[in-house]
């Protein structure tokens, strides 16, 4: 009982990281994006 409630924290821990780490990339990937198209166009 405790073991599974242990490993189901451990995976929602897992996945939320994994989520954050998702986010994290796409906000830097889009800010990269904006901030080279705002450097060309005049």
């Amino acid at each position: 009982m405790l073991s599974g409630l242990r490993q189901g924290v451990s995976l929602a821990v897992t996945g939320l990281s994994y989520l954050m780490a998702g986010a994290f990339l796409v906000g830097l990937v889009v800010t990269l994006i904006e901030t080279s198209q705002a450097m060309i166009s005049p």
